[in-house]
Parts: C-alpha cells; structure tokens; sequence
C-alpha cells in the first residue's frame, strides 16, 4: 500500500490499537473512532483533489529525507521513547514511497510500562495539497502547533489526541510540502510523554532541521 494512504490509515490503526480494550464496553469511544475515521477519511479526499504544491525550497529537507535507508536511523532519534520495545519487523521497513518504523512491546511483555508503542512514518509529500486543519478542528482533542521551523519550510503540525480513563493515543503529523511525518504514541495508564513539541522536534532532527 502507497503510504499516501497512511495519513489517514495509520492515526486510525494506532487508535483502535490502544483503545479496543475499552471500545467494546465504551459506546463513547466507539463513537469516538468513528468520528476520527470520517474526519480523517475527509481530510485525506480533500489532499487528494486539492491545488498541488507547486515549488518548494526545502531541497535540503527532501535530501535527507532520501538519506533514510533503515528504521536503524529512526530509532538512533526516537530512542528515549523506545527503550524496553522492538521493532515490529513484519510491517516496518523502508520502501520506494517513504519510510513507517513501528515500535511495539515484547512478545512475552508482562511490564505494564510497556504496554505502549510508537509508529514513525515518514513519506513523500511532493505534489500533495496542504492538510486542511478545519476538518480536524472540528474534533476534540486537537491541537495545532506553532513553530518557527515548520513555518519557515512552508508547512503546519498538528495533533490529534484520544483517551479513555485506562489509556489515550496521539498522533502527531508534521506536513512540509516535500515531506509528511506523521509520529504516533499510544499507552495505557498515563499519557504518552511523545507530545506535540516533541514530535516536531524528532520531525526536525530527522529531516536535517
């Protein structure tokens, strides 16, 4: 699957994930989910038929973007938020559309600190329309960031937060106009520590910011 498709594929994933164990007994939640497909489902239509990017400065972004050739490199950034998990190998990996890293706990887990994961993607964004963050805003529990740096490449970050009282989800999304980060954290019991700011600041140390 062309990872284009993970804008509003992956968010949703790592969603039904983290909060399955409560969806069934919580019609709350399942309608929570449902609100984030058809809003993301939205979203993702209205990039698709949307006016291209046409140019772009951030040349120096794309390159290193292209220098990426392994989750190796991803998890040298991320590697305070995946101490004690693995790499999901069977769906990880880099390909000719981008990069999707996603770090789950053991097998043989019993750690309740564990319970968590975080998903990485990273893909090419050339020629796609600016998200448009009203659909998203119309949602609870999301946030849109300020940041000197995104704003300077052209581009927005934005967050997408859910939670029950057992655990919570969050997916934040960098959009540039070469390059789309879309970072995921999810867990039980407190909040995932991968929060907005850090996201970008991961965005920025991995596109060479």
């Amino acid at each position: 699957m062309k990872l284009t498709a993970l804008r509003a594929v992956a968010p949703l994933a790592l969603f039904a994930a983290v909060l399955s164990g409560c969806a069934s007994s919580d019609p709350a939640v399942s309608s929570d989910l449902d609100e984030v497909a058809d809003v993301a489902q939205d979203a993702q239509e209205s990039a698709d038929t949307g006016d291209a990017v046409e140019d772009s400065s951030s040349s120096g972004i794309f390159a290193a973007y292209e220098s990426i050739t392994s989750c190796d490199a991803v998890a040298a950034v991320v590697a305070p938020y995946i101490e004690g998990l693995e790499l999901n190998e069977e769906d990880s990996g880099v390909g000719q559309y981008g990069t999707a890293c996603f770090w789950v706990p053991p097998e043989d887990n019993t750690d309740w600190d564990l319970v968590r994961e975080i998903d990485v993607v990273i893909e090419d964004a050339e020629g796609s329309a600016e998200p448009d963050l009203s659909l998203f805003l119309e949602m609870e529990g999301t946030v849109v960031h300020d940041d000197p740096w995104v704003e300077a490449n052209g581009g927005v970050a934005y967050s997408l937060t859910l939670g029950t009282s057992v655990g919570g989800a969050s997916v934040h999304t960098i959009w540039l106009p070469e390059v789309e980060v879309s970072i995921g954290g999810g867990q039980w019991g407190d909040y995932p520590a991968l929060d907005g700011p850090a996201a970008i600041q991961i965005a920025k140390e991995l596109l060479g910011g």
